[in-house]
């Protein structure tokens, strides 16, 4: 039950039929104004199934039946709703309020227990408006909220919902939205059965922070977020068929200290909250999201994403152009670290996951989909030799570091597209860089898992992949890799397409003093196994005119050692392979250095075949 208690400086009222008012308790009237009027309401029984502001209801007169107005002006008012279940009245709704309305049929509704509104054309204004439900820890506050039954619309301003009482251990939010628009609201169904239903709503500039201070607190999770709590207070059911959410600045702390912040767009479709368990993301069915930019800073690095978008329609998640920046040049990175580093810079056009289950990422931090792929990734690595290297690093092998990944990963296939590498390096004597680029890179992984299957074991990998050496001779390779293998097998087989010897001097001359003067590659084919310690094979090495010259520095000048490159390529070397007519395979057989890479480790297997071939011992 509720009784009000009404203060109203003026009221002017024209145009009304006297008689209809005292013989039929009828207000039929051409004008009412009404001027700073305050209105209190005060509840003295509890409606057990309702809640805070569905319980309140601005009831007629009991001696008026019915209202009935051309026009309607209410200025200046100031609303009060208060509950006086317990012996102290507590402040629910405060605000001051404005109305104007045309047309207007008003009438007692015995059944419903309060006024049916027949028809009639409404706006008003709601202006610090301020609601603090009762039984929840709870308070919501509106600069200005407007609301106009003709356009069907409902503005808002500068919304904010948090804490009355803020805690140290329960968890909380925060929520600002600086403008708040739902439109197409169907006024029937939210005034009688507190449905609010909207066709689409626009949030601009949202400020949420959310506060994980529990010692239990979970993960946030769109796909289990009960969101009625909030909204029961005064409606049983709140939809939309859009929701559109521009630069939503989203914060989450632990422990006082900010754990995550994105800014981001994204949008819900067929939005339906009420006390029925959510159906998707955030009670809608489908939904889309934009991540505008993501920077990152560690103590070497930037990196950055230039915007990052899922669809949940299409199924299809992509982040563009990423990249990796160092924050220093190349002389004051190596400054940073006492022993040798490789120094990173590049950029991937973008990272795409086809048929991703975002669900599962939010339920596991799982990733997991049909594929990834990256297109055109450029990358540069640059290591200087003259730093000491790291005698006691011992470096992952392939298997190990895709177990080693972060998060759970799983998807049929990794893509590498249209792609670059260049590895540069300077030695510890000297200043000339050697240089050597891979092109045209084309590879794919499949599967690429770190996850184990049912049966306990995660499946084996294999690799295929292809790229250009120099811009002259493509290399074709096929790997396997034994991911439950406890000694790391793998295999690797690959050529290299017919080319000139002279293509790999700008490597090979600064860093080995070595030119190579003519010689043409006919037949290249390796075909190798090897573990955590060893590898062995056959390498199929077929050249002719090979000549090389041996450099020597003199006068601070580079120049051929004649003496030196005559006896090398009259006593040392094979100018030609096969000298018969039958191409023979040499071995491949290789010792691993565990303080080195597994890039390391295959090329120096493969090398291996390559000295044998050419008869250059160790020694040599």
């Amino acid at each position: 039950m509720w009784n009000i208690q009404l203060s109203v400086p003026e009221i002017r009222i024209k145009g009304i039929d006297i008689a209809e008012f005292y013989f039929d308790r009828k207000i039929d009237a051409d004008n009412l104004f009404i001027k700073a009027p305050d209105i209190k309401l005060y509840q003295k029984q509890k409606n057990t199934n309702q809640k805070d502001i569905k319980e309140i209801n601005f009831p007629l007169p009991k001696e008026i039946e019915s209202i009935s107005l051309r026009q309607f002006t209410l200025s200046n008012g100031l609303l009060k709703v208060f509950s006086e279940i317990e012996t102290k009245p507590y402040l629910v709704v405060q605000s001051a309020i404005s109305m104007e309305a045309q047309d207007i049929l008003t009438r007692k509704d015995p059944n419903a227990g309060k006024p049916e509104f027949l028809k009639g054309s409404y706006t008003g204004k709601l202006i610090q408006f301020k609601f603090t439900p009762k039984d929840k820890n709870q308070q919501f506050s509106v600069d200005e909220l407007s609301f106009s039954t003709k356009e069907q619309k409902i503005m808002a301003t500068n919304l904010v919902v948090k804490a009355k009482i803020k805690s140290q251990t329960d968890d909380q939010f925060e929520l600002r939205i600086p403008n708040l628009s739902l439109n197409g609201l169907n006024i029937d169904n939210a005034y009688k059965k507190y449905q609010y239903n909207f066709e689409s709503i626009l949030i601009d500039g949202p400020v949420f922070q959310l506060f994980n201070n529990a010692k239990d607190s979970v993960r946030f999770n769109p796909f289990g977020i009960n969101l009625y709590p909030h909204f029961e207070s005064f409606a049983d059911e709140f939809s939309s068929k859009s929701i559109q959410v521009k630069n939503a600045d989203i914060s989450v702390f632990k422990n006082g200290n900010k754990t995550l912040q994105e800014i981001l767009n994204f949008n819900l479709s067929n939005v339906k909250i009420d006390k029925n368990p959510s159906p998707g993301f955030m009670h809608s069915l489908n939904f889309s999201f934009r991540i505008p930019e993501v920077k990152r800073k560690s103590k070497l690095y930037q990196y950055s994403v230039g915007e990052s978008s899922y669809s949940s329609i299409s199924n299809y998640f992509i982040a563009k152009d990423i990249r990796i920046i160092p924050l220093y040049n190349r002389g004051k990175y190596q400054q940073q670290s006492v022993f040798q580093s490789d120094y990173f810079t590049g950029k991937i056009d973008s990272v795409r996951i086809l048929q991703p289950d975002i669900r599962r990422w939010f339920d596991k931090k799982e990733i997991v989909g049909k594929s990834m792929v990256i297109d055109a990734l450029n990358l540069g690595i640059f290591r200087d030799k003259r730093t000491p290297f790291n005698e006691n690093q011992r470096p992952k092998m392939v298997q190990d570091l895709i177990k080693s990944i972060k998060y759970p990963v799983s998807v049929d296939s990794l893509i590498i597209n249209k792609s670059a590498v260049t590895y540069s390096e300077l030695l510890a004597s000297g200043d000339t860089e050697g240089r050597i680029g891979f092109t045209r890179i084309q590879a794919q992984i499949a599967p690429f898992t770190n996850m184990k299957l049912a049966s306990g074991t995660i499946p084996d990998i294999s690799m295929k992949g292809a790229t250009t050496i120099m811009d002259s001779c493509r290399l074709t390779v096929n790997m396997n890799f034994k991911m439950n293998s406890q000694d790391n097998f793998f295999t690797a087989k690959g050529k290299l397409s017919e080319f000139n010897m002279h293509i790999l001097n700008p490597v090979i001359e600064p860093l080995a003093m070595v030119s190579l003067r003519s010689g043409h590659v006919d037949r290249f084919e390796f075909d190798l196994t090897g573990n955590n310690t060893s590898s062995s094979g056959q390498l199929f090495f077929g050249y002719n005119d090979f000549k090389i010259s041996l450099l020597e520095m003199k006068n601070g000048n580079t120049r051929e050692a004649r003496f030196n490159s005559f006896l090398a390529n009259s006593l040392m070397l094979r100018s030609k392979n096969p000298r018969g007519k039958e191409l023979l395979p040499a071995e491949i057989s290789f010792i691993k250095d565990q303080k080195r890479s597994d890039l390391n480790y295959w090329w120096k297997s493969v090398f291996s075949g390559v000295r044998n071939t050419l008869g250059i011992n160790k020694e040599n």
